[in-house]
């Protein structure tokens, strides 16, 4: 594995300044170690990219535009905008030499050191997640996905923060996958292309520990008390908190 430590997000001018807090955060809970971030990006200026830029002293900045080619054409609705679908892209608008990465979404608050997430085993897996603390429970339909879609029982993950192995995705075209299932079964997906890489990783993805995507249901007492232990954050301090839902 590389020393150098790649992180992506995707994200479009309206989250922009959500995206350059999460770029500092990482940056200054990591000591200002470099990173290099990968940006995929629809209508932001060149000066709002350069004062991104300097949110990460010492970090190289690769920003890749994502064209209409890239991704299919997404109707937004609710807090889901085309811009959710960018990171399926990531099997050719990463650079090639880009073998592993961290994948956060720009609705997120970084309280811990990126380093420790990057060194964590993934067992074998090409992704790493966090358990969806709300899908997951009694409160919600998501615990019908595997019936919905005719495979076995298992966990349903959070797609806002992923470890991947790039690697393994590439030669398996599975992001690929997860953009032609979103594609084809758009309306049929509440959650769109999370659903997707649900349906291509369903049993085959390593568990995170909870603490690096720490969603609103986990600091909830009706969701806390409906996970079972293994998807609690317990007494461990959030590295990462994720802003799903209302509070």
């Amino acid at each position: 594995m590389t020393d150098r430590i790649d992180v992506t997000m995707g994200f479009d001018g309206a989250y922009a300044p959500h995206a350059a807090a999460v770029i500092s955060a990482v940056s200054r809970h990591a000591g200002h170690a470099p990173f290099r971030f990968i940006l995929l990006y629809e209508n932001i200026s060149d000066d709002v990219r350069k004062r991104i830029e300097k949110c990460a002293p010492g970090s190289t900045f690769i920003w890749r535009e994502v064209g209409d080619e890239d991704v299919p054409a997404f109707e937004s609705r609710r807090h889901l905008t085309r811009a959710t679908l960018y990171r399926l892209g990531l099997e050719h608008l990463a650079p090639a030499d880009c073998d592993r990465l961290i994948y956060l979404d720009a609705d997120i608050t970084v309280l811990g050191d990126l380093r420790k997430l990057w060194a964590l085993d993934m067992k074998g897996a090409a992704i790493g997640a966090v358990s969806d603390g709300y899908l997951n429970t009694d409160h919600s339909a998501g615990k019908r996905f595997n019936e919905t879609w005719d495979i076995p029982e298992g966990e349903y993950f959070n797609a806002g923060i992923l470890l991947i192995d790039l690697k393994q995705v590439r030669e398996g075209a599975l992001f690929t996958k997860a953009m032609r299932f979103a594609a084809e079964y758009d309306e049929d997906l509440p959650y769109n292309d999370q659903d997707a890489l649900n349906w291509v990783f369903w049993n085959a993805w390593t568990a995170l520990p909870v603490s690096w995507n720490v969603q609103t249901s986990h600091l909830q007492d009706w969701a806390v008390t409906a996970q079972p232990e293994h998807r609690r954050l317990g007494q461990v301090a959030p590295d990462i908190v994720h802003f799903t839902g209302g509070f």
